[in-house]
């Protein structure tokens, strides 16, 4: 179980990520984007880990291939 300390609300989230609020709100809308708490039922504070936005950003970093 994570830390509280180890939890990010959205805005927290976002600016990490050099995102938008609204760009994560609407990840969570369609199932996209970092993995992410909800501590209700539908309409619960969604909430994110340190852990799993650096796991996200990690496997979404492009590596440029050398041309020849």
């Amino acid at each position: 179980m994570p830390k509280p300390t180890d939890l990010l609300t959205r805005m927290q989230a976002a600016a990490r990520l050099g995102l938008s609020v609204a760009t994560l709100e609407s990840w969570v809308f369609r199932g996209k984007g970092p993995a992410y708490l909800r501590t209700g039922e539908r309409r619960g504070k969604v909430l994110y880990r340190a852990a799993d936005l650096e796991r996200w950003q990690r496997e979404h970093t492009i590596r440029p291939s050398k041309s020849t």
